[in-house]
């Protein structure tokens, strides 16, 4: 049986930061996942500098990394995750990646949080993941809309993000395009004041003012359900209104 893995996925642009700076960030969002559920205390970082082909039952532990182990030296943890090239050697200007996990594995309460930032190049990948067991069905507890919006919440705001989308794979077999970076149907959305501007808010869906000048629109103030007609027909309102997003801005 298929599961409904849910996942946010949320992206800023262009931003130079140093391992210093993302350890920081890092940190930020863990603390505040932690402050939302006794579920999200437990973290435990995957070593991103060797080579998973090294990974095997015997060894798996010394690719991980409790956070109350590294918390003194996230810095290092994030150069840990710095880009390589093909011949596998240090790439920093391509940035850097973290894997956190919580929770038992193929358990209905683990989570994963991806990150990936810094670099120079505009094309390098910036952002923050935040998903469920794609193996087994999610803890009720962890989707719960006041959870699951508080660990959307903490992500935009710990990561300062252009914009933010929260959605379910049974929601995601609905989409024009498999893409995340595209907008389309989503149980909530974040926009940063830039983006806002560009988009006129649907009136049957929820649409909250952020102190920052962006905007939250939210399709179920319940966890999302692609079978409930209401929920869909919320989540096709906030679709058409973002389609703006979608397309190539022209140049002036």
């Amino acid at each position: 049986m298929e599961v409904n893995q849910f996942k946010i996925y949320s992206q800023w642009s262009l931003r130079e930061e140093t391992p210093a700076e993302l350890g920081e960030r890092v940190l930020r969002n863990l603390d505040a996942l932690a402050a939302i559920s006794p579920l999200f205390r437990d973290w435990t970082f995957l070593d991103l500098f060797r080579n998973g082909l090294e990974m095997t039952e015997e060894n798996i532990q010394e690719f991980l990394f409790p956070l109350d182990e590294v918390r003194s030296r996230m810095t290092q943890m994030v150069e840990r995750g710095v880009s390589k090239d093909d011949d596998w050697q240090p790439d920093p200007d391509s940035g850097y990646s973290l894997v956190a996990y919580c929770g038992e594995d193929y358990s209905s309460q683990a989570v994963t949080l991806t990150v990936h930032g810094g670099g120079i190049y505009p094309v390098t990948d910036r952002d923050a993941i935040f998903e469920t067991s794609e193996y087994v069905a999610t803890d009720p507890a962890i989707v719960a809309y006041p959870v699951f919006k508080a660990v959307f919440l903490s992500l935009v705001e710990s990561w300062n993000v252009d914009w933010a989308r929260a959605y379910s794979s049974e929601l995601r077999n609905h989409w024009k395009e498999t893409y995340p970076q595209r907008f389309d149907l989503s149980w909530m959305t974040y926009l940063s004041a830039p983006f806002a501007r560009r988009i006129v808010p649907p009136k049957d869906a929820l649409v909250e003012q952020m102190k920052d000048g962006g905007l939250l629109l939210i399709a179920a103030d319940e966890t999302f359900d692609a079978s409930n007609p209401n929920h869909m027909a919320a989540a096709q309102s906030i679709a058409d209104a973002l389609e703006p997003l979608n397309k190539p801005r022209r140049r002036a």
